[in-house]
């Protein structure tokens, strides 16, 4: 991986001692793009009010960088070809560090992973994949398979349908309860985004999944659409830790 910053959200009132245990939702940016996007596109301000006004719990926010050395476009993908190993970063270095550094829930039902357009690519793969690890994905302008750089990261078509949701959302393991909020524009529902949205939702509600699916009126491919679908997707989140047990 190259040398990168990873920025961290903490609520309002936090306590750094331990005597809170906070849920942890990691926030990945979309391409081009940079771990600052989703602190730079408005989500301190967004949360506070969310945070301060009930509509939910307090909790800590990761937004780390998944570009890699040899190509800007990763698809958050370990390189089959000796470059940067993106997943392996995420999974087994940025959450372990997390769970060391911060008062965070260690435990999937209280940690989410989300994203916008690539981003929420890397939210689906990642969170599919890893149900030991998260409970609630939320994607905003999804992709239902790696792109053009994630491709170049993988060794073959074989290696591509194996990190397309598209092609495994019928058969992934689901080896406990789930939560998915797929979010698009109006602007994009006639289109590969709202096609993808959709057909995902459909397909995981059919599974047993807790699917929300979100239509923005009026929006597009675009930060704006990222940033109006954060209440909708922090309560989505929310609503899934309630319904875990810890109201």
């Amino acid at each position: 991986m190259p040398d990168s910053e990873t920025w961290v959200y903490t609520p309002p009132g936090f306590d750094p001692s331990g005597a809170v245990r906070y849920p942890v939702l990691y926030l990945l940016h979309g391409t081009p793009g940079s771990s600052d996007d989703w602190m730079a596109a408005g989500l301190p301000g967004v949360l506070d009010d969310l945070v301060t006004s009930g509509r939910v719990r307090p909790v800590i926010v990761v937004s780390p960088d998944v570009n890699a050395v040899d190509i800007a476009e990763s698809s958050c993908l370990d390189s089959a070809h000796g470059g940067s190993q993106v997943e392996t970063y995420l999974t087994d270095v940025v959450v372990p560090w997390v769970d060391a550094h911060y008062p965070v829930a260690d435990d999937w039902r209280y940690r989410g992973i989300g994203g916008m357009s690539s981003g929420a690519y890397c939210a689906l793969d990642q969170g599919l994949r890893h149900p030991e690890l998260y409970g609630t994905i939320l994607a905003t302008m999804p992709y239902g398979e790696p792109g053009a750089g994630g491709e170049h990261q993988l060794a073959g078509p074989a290696d591509v349908a194996a990190h397309s949701p598209d092609v495994y959302a019928d058969t992934v393991p689901l080896p406990h309860a789930l939560g998915v909020l797929l979010a698009y524009g109006s602007r994009e529902a006639d289109g590969q985004v709202g096609r993808t949205a959709r057909d995902l939702a459909a397909r995981l509600e059919a599974r047993g999944v807790d699917v929300e699916l979100v239509v923005e009126p009026g929006l597009g491919h675009s930060w704006t659409t990222a940033t109006a679908t954060l209440p909708e997707a922090l309560t989505f989140f929310e609503h899934r830790m309630a319904a875990a047990g810890d109201s």
